[in-house]
């Protein structure tokens, strides 16, 4: 893979030719085999540290590469690399989302009805490798101590650290909290109104539909809070 990522710009072969069939492969044997999944996720996928101050997608290792690849415009190139991804990651939404950041995971997850989930979903994900068995029980995910210093401030949409911000709310009374608020639906519903944007909503079926009316995200957010509170 080292081979072909540096001969990208060596030659005029599609990225989908080039690329897919050595990830569909490196998948197919992951999928298949403990020892080599195991050896993949070490190589592609080190321990995270002090690099998670920089995108994802920002770098020359295999794992970076990789992230460009997901938010690629031919969708079977970002398909394959984030199927490789998640089958590294034993097809546990957190931890794929951990090494590249929601916004470039998000993608494969609404292809497979699985946003909004956050653990491992082997048989719902549909994803089309077959498997001589089910991941094993254990993990062998650790952190470094880099890592353990850095992960509360690493933004989940971009997977990487940030100086922390304060709070812009943090002095705001709640009439304050709940005016700014209701401004902004306002000013989404006007949005939506003139058809510049469509907000949507996770449904139950894990797939992204759009909202009748704006109202209907507060009313979303409100239903998993209750769902949150009834686990806990």
């Amino acid at each position: 893979m080292d081979a072909r990522k540096e001969s990208e710009t060596a030659n005029d072969i599609r990225t989908d030719e080039r690329i897919c069939p050595i990830l569909n492969c490196l998948t197919r044997a992951s999928k298949s085999n403990r020892q080599i999944r195991k050896f993949c996720r070490l190589r592609v996928l080190p321990y995270l540290g002090k690099d998670v101050k920089r995108l994802p997608e920002d770098g020359d290792n295999i794992r970076n590469y990789l992230c460009k690849l997901l938010t690629h415009p031919v969708q079977i190139v970002g398909e394959s690399a984030a199927l490789f991804i998640f089958v590294l990651c034993k097809e546990n939404i957190g931890r794929a989302v951990k090494y590249t950041g929601f916004g470039n995971f998000a993608g494969f997850l609404a292809r497979h009805a699985l946003l909004g989930k956050t653990s491992k979903v082997n048989r719902e994900s549909n994803c089309n490798v077959e498997s001589d068995g089910e991941y094993s029980a254990t993990s062998t995910e650790s952190e470094t101590e880099e890592y353990k210093k850095l992960k509360e401030d690493v933004n989940p949409v971009t997977g990487r650290w940030e100086i922390p911000q304060p709070n812009p709310m943090e002095n705001m009374s709640e009439e304050q909290k709940e005016y700014l608020a209701m401004d902004l639906v306002q000013k989404i519903d006007k949005l939506e109104r003139s058809g510049l944007i469509q907000p949507g909503t996770i449904g139950e079926d894990g797939r992204v539909r759009p909202v009748k009316h704006v109202l209907e995200l507060i009313q979303t957010k409100e239903d998993d809070q209750k769902s949150d509170e009834s686990v806990n």
